[in-house]
């Protein structure tokens, strides 16, 4: 059946009262089944971006003319809920499928037919609600959260920066979340540290630590020590000798890492303070490949893991590359990434791999061909730095009660 309503048009819903209520229906050309007739996924699209016109006539053999498109929509434009008449064939879980008699040949409206629309158009509303509330929430939460890392109190008379150590494989993404931290609290992309992509040999070959800075040069309460990225076979990549050595603030500043040779002596910090020491581990992983990631490599994170576990210092993980065609929701938009049931079996993957819970993992998105940060990249970084941090600093204060 061909599709009636061929313009694109807004409906504005009045009560018995003639008040307008506050939200609209757009109804568009049925779907149908060959290309060429009904409406185009594109036109549809464009609606959800609010580019179309209001009286806009659709042509399924045309695209969007110039004179219907608007090119700087505002959020008022856009459609912030999509209806589908649904089965399940097209995916939504049950609790976002509303069963509803419209009425067609009635000329009585009934209660049973009311109850079921409106409680359908509630849950409509709610969903719009949401989408608009988001739209607005990262900035929001953004300055929350820095707010609290650049203020957090780390309540021990020696230590004035936590230290947070970073482990992974080559080319996971360690020296990138290190700069897409520093490049959140510049509000710019900066590049500190040195990375590659692609890489295939790990590009950190020196033990080095990494002071974050904000906008107004203020040095942040945390750093970060970077190291070689992991490798399946033993004399490839840094050792978990030398990562064990680096938790327990034996590693100098500066030192080389070889595969084949232990720490040598004049790179061995006898007497390590508590400001040497690691304070939280962080094992860096892509989310694009933690289910087939080496076994050699897994057998390695497990030791470290065992290392800090003996020491006492928290561990937990970060997971990257989560919108590198992991989950084309993700992909298209970041801010579903809590909903999306991919990454959450890739956090559940990660937890059976590497042992932390999955309350230990946090999915971000590094910035690495970005030129301008964004507010919803930046919620990521900074709610699992929050939770990094927190880690390091109850970490300190178990060593100081133990010490008095």
């Amino acid at each position: 059946m061909e599709g009636h309503g061929l313009e694109y048009h807004v409906h504005k819903i009045t009560n018995k009262e003639s008040k307008t209520l506050p939200f609209i229906l757009c109804d568009v050309m049925g779907l149908e089944q060959t290309d060429g007739d009904g409406i185009t996924p594109e036109d549809i699209e464009n609606a959800l971006q609010g580019r179309v016109k209001v009286g806009y006539t659709f042509n399924p053999i045309a695209s969007l003319s110039e004179e219907n498109l608007v090119r700087d929509s505002s959020l008022k434009d856009k459609v912030h809920c999509l209806m589908q008449e649904c089965s399940d064939r097209l995916g939504p879980p049950l609790k976002d499928i509303f069963p509803v008699s419209n009425y067609h040949e009635e000329i009585k409206t009934d209660n049973t037919k009311d109850v079921l629309i409106l409680t359908a158009l509630l849950q409509i509303v709610k969903s719009a609600r949401w989408h608009v509330e988001e739209y607005h929430k990262p900035q929001d939460q953004k300055e929350c959260l820095e707010t609290k890392l650049t203020n957090i109190q780390l309540n021990h008379p020696e230590i004035r920066q936590v230290r947070i150590l970073l482990c992974g494989p080559v080319g996971a993404g360690k020296s990138c979340f290190i700069n897409s931290v520093q490049s959140v609290f510049h509000g710019e992309i900066v590049h500190s540290a040195y990375e590659e992509s692609s890489a295939t040999k790990s590009c950190t070959t020196t033990y080095h630590a990494y002071r974050i800075t904000n906008r107004e040069s203020r040095t942040l309460p945390f750093m970060f020590n970077d190291v070689m990225g992991l490798e399946q076979a033993d004399g490839d990549g840094i050792t978990t000798d030398d990562i064990g050595n680096a938790l327990q603030g034996r590693v100098k500043d500066g030192y080389t890492f070889n595969p084949r040779a232990c720490l040598s002596v004049e790179n061995f910090v006898r007497d390590p303070s508590l400001t040497d020491k690691v304070h939280c581990l962080v094992s860096v992983v892509p989310a694009s490949s933690i289910s087939r990631m080496e076994t050699g490599i897994i057998h390695k994170m497990e030791t470290i893991r065992h290392i800090a576990m003996s020491l006492g210092i928290p561990h937990l993980v970060v997971m990257t590359k989560v919108d590198d065609d992991v989950c084309p929701l993700v992909k298209q938009d970041l801010r579903q990434i809590y909903r999306s049931r991919k990454i959450k079996e890739k956090m559940m993957q990660c937890s059976q791999r590497l042992g932390p819970p999955v309350k230990c993992i946090f999915p971000v998105s590094n910035y690495h061909e970005e030129t301008n940060t964004n507010n919803t990249k930046d919620v990521l970084i900074l709610t699992a730095l929050l939770q990094i941090v927190k880690s390091a600093k109850e970490y300190v204060e178990k060593c100081q009660t133990t010490q008095e």
